[in-house]
């Protein structure tokens, strides 16, 4: 999913679910990770309102670079 939407490690994304309120969170690319799929801790899932196999809505957001070079994860 993260080559099929542009997205490498480090990219900010927003994540939509049933709820209204967003979730935005730092990708992290795992090379045995499921095609299409995003894997959500507890908290995550219950932020968005959603279970496993729920539809989540992924949008990249443009961010300056963090000073220093930080990035999340």
């Amino acid at each position: 999913m993260a080559s099929a939407l542009g997205l490498a490690r480090g990219d900010l994304v927003e994540l939509r679910g049933r709820h209204p309120a967003p979730l935005r969170a730092w990708v992290r690319v795992e090379a045995d990770a499921h095609e299409g799929q995003i894997a959500l801790d507890a908290l995550g899932q219950r932020i968005l309102g959603v279970s496993p196999g729920d539809p989540v809505e992924v949008r990249h957001l443009a961010m300056p670079p963090m000073p220093g070079g930080l990035v999340g994860g």
